[in-house]
């Protein structure tokens, strides 16, 4: 199971990619580092962790909706139509662009979006 997940521990979130499983044990990456770790999966689909004694509980985002545009409107956030990984992007950082303009592209279930 490869996904997405928003980890909370106390006030602080953080987004987890789970690379891949085996057994117990299963490989994730945050903050640019990649950890192997002890794992186990509740009834509601949360991922449970532990690594190194410290605990956490994750819920999986992949399926979540992408953020409405009306929410995001004004707040200087880009939002995308559909959650997924960058595969490319298409303007330098400071570039000007237009509206309509692409600026990534966005692969979510081997589908691509500009």
């Amino acid at each position: 199971m490869r996904g997405r997940f928003q980890a909370t521990v106390g006030e602080t979130s953080i987004e987890v990619e789970l690379i891949e499983t085996e057994g117990d044990t299963c490989r994730i990456a945050f903050a640019g580092l990649i950890h192997d770790v002890r794992h186990a999966f509740d009834t509601d689909g949360r991922l449970h962790l532990d690594v190194d004694g410290a605990q956490a509980v994750i819920t999986n985002l992949t399926m979540q909706p992408a953020q409405s545009r009306e929410t995001a409107a004004g707040s200087g956030r880009l939002t995308p139509p559909m959650n997924g990984r960058i595969v490319a992007v298409l303007a330098a950082a400071g570039a000007r662009v237009t509206r309509g303009q692409g600026l990534i592209v966005l692969e979510s279930m081997k589908m691509e979006h500009t």
